[in-house]
């Protein structure tokens, strides 16, 4: 079976797999991966990752290409006005070096990068991915990518795969999807709690000019701390744990379910982990795929999954392994309550103080020996392997330096650390011990990594010419592509022994570990003539090298279609964007706040966000229309669209725009799918009335070209993304190509969003709050362990929540056609 061939038949999705180094880049590829992704120094979401420059990633490059297997380069971060060039530039150098494909998160960026390819595509021969961090849900979402000219969609981890399966189904563009790692609990992208926390966001009492931000590949992981929900009228104060963090996801129980839905490429997390755990994980999902290519089934023996999954959490888990939320909305018991870090395998509890031992001579004075009894599972111990011991924290860890098993206990003896100074107390009893290390597993792993995976290779032919007086020749073809590489010596007449035609043939049909197999080989050369085997090499080595790149430039111009440009008369045609918005607006996280505001002080005219479900009453809308009616003239009222477009929402959404399109001015939208969604419903159901569009800081929009982009379709304004400094705001909207197209909008104050959750953080098992309360207004505070306090609010349909900021009160920048937007929300 060709699972890395270059044939364009894809009978099976596409493994791809982490390369946080180069050890890892070579785990991955003799794991049996057809793809890797890696980053740089820079512009990657893993700054924490070893990552290459261009020295490491040209081999890279090399070494993968030999295997047939694919390079995708990560940009993947937001990047302000005066990084974009050198992002740019960095682009292109890796386009040189032969990496197959470039993940963007930035609009921007994108947008530059997609029309240098479309001007100069021998410059940039690869595909364009649009991450997951551009936050995209829906069918919707995919034709807007399309229309750009994107290749690929990296899809939000939080579908489900029926909805996974419709954007499949739609045949659209090619789509990866999540299988197996790490999980957040914001949507991708929609995560500011790292940079909030760590001052990236003016106005925070953390202020900094070095933050940490998720969006710019620095992420503390606020999400893996503590939090406790502070008492309301309805719930007491919670105890402190781990409530943001969901275990790990493993899909290769249900491998054959996702392949079902047309996914083209399966995606493996883990930049910061192990060469081991790359190597490991990758295998298994790479046996498992060729199982069902060979026997129509990935379930062919379930007790060697359930080995491959132990083995898996052992290497790193946080907990059991989840799905999600793949088949319906995640729970509360996805979440790693007691630990956010690695655990490992669960062994068993202490059932007594913990025994501390003499120190043998030699041992290292920073190591302890010391004794536990373990009531549990010995899972195949032995001495060298490692244990930790936890609760809530780590207790102490080590290598095993002993074992002793009785009955229903085990006694193990062990050199380690000891982090706890309660530890040899019967505090420590029932504290659960986990296997962390495995001598034997790791000895398998690096099996695995020296044998490697055995590819079936694609078939080529070769031409080989060589005559007297004239430069030597060798042409390979796979399927209609050729590559010639010409010699730099003329071949002469042989003064002793000529070169034979065997030994040419031999000669070129070494091919190594190249992918590529080669029998069917034509001389055209003449008798009696010289030429050294180290030419003949030479010229395979480059006819080879070329072929590959040749190969990636037919998929890249076979895949073009002359790289189409958005068509701007669908939303044109039904956007007001003639319109000057007034220097204020006003958003209201609920409707029954802006009921209740005072007016009496507003001399200006205004903008007002209300949420979209007020217009599904239309006794709620008359109410607000009449609210509108005391504000100054020239105040306008926009709706926005559903902070979190999947699921009911998207299937709901088209009759709640038309319920809304008597009723308002205009609609603000929260992703970039949005833009297509709405162009499809105003072609088909709206009348001759001109709608207002802007966008939300959801966006993302970090720097002017992603601002010149959006309002070039009619989007009238355009909300920054609220990282950005005050500094940085004036450099976006300074110098614009589009000044007169759109406006820009900037919050000064109030509760920002901080994340989108498909997950109830407020749920006890039975959605008792949401009832007692407004669904769509129900708000609670959450606190950290170091004081900082969050608005956790229900949205009610779906068990969506946001993650608010405490109000934030930030400079307000004076600067033309900058709009000054205050939050609101009671408390």
């Amino acid at each position: 079976m060709n699972t890395s061939s270059f044939s364009d038949a894809k009978k099976l999705p596409e493994l791809l797999a982490p390369a946080g180094s180069y050890e890892c880049l070579k785990a991955a590829v003799q794991g049996g991966a057809d793809a890797v992704y890696l980053g740089l120094k820079s512009n990657n979401a893993r700054i924490g990752a070893e990552n290459f420059d261009f020295a490491t990633l040209e081999d890279a490059v090399s070494y993968a290409h030999s295997y047939g297997v694919k390079v995708f380069l990560t940009l993947n971060t937001l990047v302000n006005d005066n990084e974009i060039q050198d992002t740019i530039d960095s682009a292109l150098k890796a386009a040189e070096l032969g990496v197959d494909a470039l993940i963007i998160q930035d609009m921007g960026l994108g947008i530059k990068l997609l029309e240098h390819r479309r001007k100069f595509p021998s410059s940039l021969p690869l595909e364009i991915h649009a991450s997951t961090q551009m936050s995209i849900y829906n069918v919707s979402g995919l034709k807007f990518l399309k229309s750009l000219g994107f290749d690929r969609c990296i899809t939000a981890r939080e579908l489900r795969l029926t909805e996974l399966a419709e954007m499949c189904h739609e045949n659209i563009m090619d789509i990866e999807f999540f299988c197996h790692g790490a999980l957040c609990i914001s949507l991708s992208g929609q995560c500011l709690l790292s940079s909030y926390l760590s001052g990236g966001i003016e106005g925070s009492k953390t202020y900094t000019t070095l933050p940490r931000s998720g969006n710019r590949g620095t992420c503390a992981g606020p999400c893996r701390l503590k939090y406790a929900f502070q008492p309301d009228e309805f719930s007491q104060i919670s105890k402190f744990n781990y409530k943001l963090s969901p275990s790990d996801i493993a899909t290769l129980n249900y491998l054959d379910e996702l392949i079902a839905t047309g996914v083209h490429s399966l995606k493996i997390e883990g930049r910061l982990k192990s060469p081991e755990y790359v190597a490991y994980v990758t295998r298994q999902y790479r046996n498992a795929l060729d199982n069902y290519a060979r026997y129509g089934t990935s379930k062919i023996n379930p007790g060697e999954n359930s080995t491959s999954l132990t083995n898996m959490q052992l290497l790193f888990g946080r907990d059991t392994f989840i799905s999600g939320n793949h088949f319906g909305l995640m729970q509360q018991d996805a979440i790693t309550l007691d630990y956010s870090g690695r655990k490992g395998l669960f062994l068993g509890t202490i059932t007594e103080a913990p025994t501390k031992l003499a120190s043998p001579k030699g041992m290292p004075k920073n190591l302890t020996l010391f004794r536990i009894k373990v009531k549990g599972s010995d899972c195949g111990l032995k001495n060298g392997d490692g244990i930790t011991i936890l609760r809530g924290k780590i207790l102490a860890g080590g290598s095993i330096n002993k074992i002793e098993k009785n009955t229903n206990s085990i006694h193990i003896t062990v050199a380690g650390t000891v982090e706890d100074n309660y530890f040899f107390t019967e505090k420590t009893v029932a504290a659960p011990v986990y296997y962390t290390f495995s001598s034997q597993l790791y000895d398998d792993i690096h099996l695995i990594m020296k044998d490697g995976y055995i590819r079936t290779k694609s078939t080529i032919t070769a031409h080989f010419m060589a005559k007297t007086g004239s430069k030597p020749t060798l042409t390979y073809t796979f399927e209609n592509i050729s590559a010639t590489a010409m010699g730099k010596m003329d071949v002469q007449p042989a003064t002793n022994t000529p070169v034979s035609s065997d030994s040419i043939k031999s000669e070129i049909s070494k091919l190594g570990n190249t992918s590529f197999t080669c029998t069917d080989i034509s001389l055209d050369i003449d008798e009696n003539i010289f030429l050294p085997m180290s030419e003949i090499k030479k010229l395979r080595r480059d006819a080879i090298e070329q072929l590959y790149i040749n190969i990636r430039l037919a998929k890249i111009a076979k895949n073009s279609n002359s790289y189409p440009t958005y068509n701007l008369t669908q939303i044109q045609e039904f956007v007001e964007n003639t319109v000057k918005l007034p220097d204020t607006s006003l958003y209201f996280y609920n409707y029954n706040d802006f009921l209740r505001y005072d007016l009496s002080n507003i001399t200006r005219p205004v903008t007002v966000y209300l949420p979209m479900l007020v217009f599904e009453k239309e006794s709620l809308a008359l109410m607000c229309k009449q609210k509108m009616s005391k504000l100054p003239d020239k105040s306008l009222l926009l709706t926005y669209f559903p902070y979190i477009n999947i699921g009911n929402n998207y299937k709901e959404i088209l009759s709640q725009i038309q319920s809304a399109a008597p009723h308002v001015d205009g609609y603000m939208l929260s992703n970039p799918g949005d833009i297509q969604l709405f162009a499809e419903f105003a072609t088909r159901c709206l009348s001759d009335k001109k709608y207002i569009l802007t966008a939300d800081h959801s966006f993302n929009v970090y720097n002017k070209q992603a601002l010149d982009f959006y309002t070039s379709l009619g989007i009238s304004c355009v909300t920054l993304s609220p990282e950005l400094s005050a500094s940085q705001v004036n450099e976006c909207i300074a110098n614009r190509k589009n000044i007169n197209k759109g406006q820009a909008e900037y919050i000064v104050s109030g509760p920002i969003t901080l994340m989108r959750m498909r997950y109830c953080l407020l749920s006890d098992g039975k959605c008792k709050q949401c009832r007692k309360a407004d669904s769509s207004s129900y708000i609670r505070k959450l606190t950290d362990t170091n004081s900082n306090t969050f608005i956790v609010k229900s949205l009610g349909k779906d068990c969506h929540n946001l993650l608010l900021s405490e109000p934030l009160k930030r400079q307000k920048i004076p600067a033309v056609n900058l709009i000054a937007r205050y939050n609101i929300l009671s408390i």
